[in-house]
């Protein structure tokens, strides 16, 4: 009974470490994200830098749930099953528009690396961005600071660089943006994201999946609900039940007011 009291208590002191560990790994990212913005030239778009970023990590290899996990809920306590035997590295190539394959399990959300290692990849993409190396980390603000304000200081930088980039594409027309998610799959990824945002923003569960069938995007959250976007008329809109338009994505992002 003792021995098996102190393996117990061994545990629980290597779980809280690891949350610790953790803890801290999500406030130096969001140190690097808060220095991305501030570090941005472009007068135009005041996320420009992380706007840069949040385009790389959605044209990479990164699931939607890996996506969500780096930018949208660091925080989450969803059961994250990590899949064994991959090496995979998500910042070697990008996602041709036949190769988007998304992850989906009635049981778990499954992901390729500790949850550790996504955000070491998110200061990663902003250093092959920014060339930043450091940021400074003030011991006494991380100890007052917690897992939920963490989370929404994340979504507080991070939702504004996604609605900028969906903007720039299809409001102001960026060429160079434009021609990178001209494939709808990667505009559906994008789509993902930007509903990961507005669902946690309104207290609903995040996107798991992400795919196109028959030229509409199917967005699937943890609890399986659903919501569509496909082109009508040039126009991507959100549909109806029926199929039938129900807004067109330029007002969403145009008067969704996320913070």
């Amino acid at each position: 009974m003792k021995l098996l009291r102190i393996v117990i208590s061994f545990t629980l002191v290597n779980i809280l470490v690891s949350e610790l560990v953790y803890k801290d790994e999500v406030y130096l990212t969001n140190k690097y994200i808060q220095l991305a913005v501030s570090c941005n030239q472009d007068v135009m778009y005041r996320s420009g830098h992380l706007m840069t970023v949040v385009k790389n990590i959605v044209l990479k290899q990164y699931t939607i749930v890996e996506m969500a996990l780096m930018l949208v809920v660091p925080e989450t306590q969803e059961v994250l099953v990590i899949k064994h035997g991959t090496q995979e590295h998500a910042s070697t190539s990008s996602v041709a528009s036949n190769e988007i394959v998304e992850i989906e399990t009635n049981e778990a959300l499954v992901i390729k690396h500790e949850k550790l290692w996504y955000q070491q990849r998110v200061r990663y993409e902003i250093n092959a961005v920014t060339g930043m190396r450091r940021a400074f980390v003030d011991k006494v603000e991380l100890d007052r600071c917690t897992m939920e304000y963490l989370g929404s200081e994340r979504r507080y930088f991070t939702g504004a660089a996604v609605i900028q980039l969906i903007h720039a594409i299809i409001i102001t027309k960026n060429p160079v943006l434009r021609s990178a998610f001209s494939d709808f799959p990667q505009m559906c990824r994008l789509l993902g994201l930007y509903r990961s945002f507005k669902n946690v923003f309104e207290k609903l569960p995040f996107i798991k999946s992400a795919k196109v069938h028959d030229g509409t995007c199917v967005l699937k959250t943890l609890d399986n609900s659903e919501t569509k976007y496909r082109y009508i008329n040039e126009d991507i809109w959100e549909l109806k039940a029926n199929g039938t338009g129900l807004q067109r994505l330029y007002h969403q992002i145009e008067f969704f007011n996320m913070f």
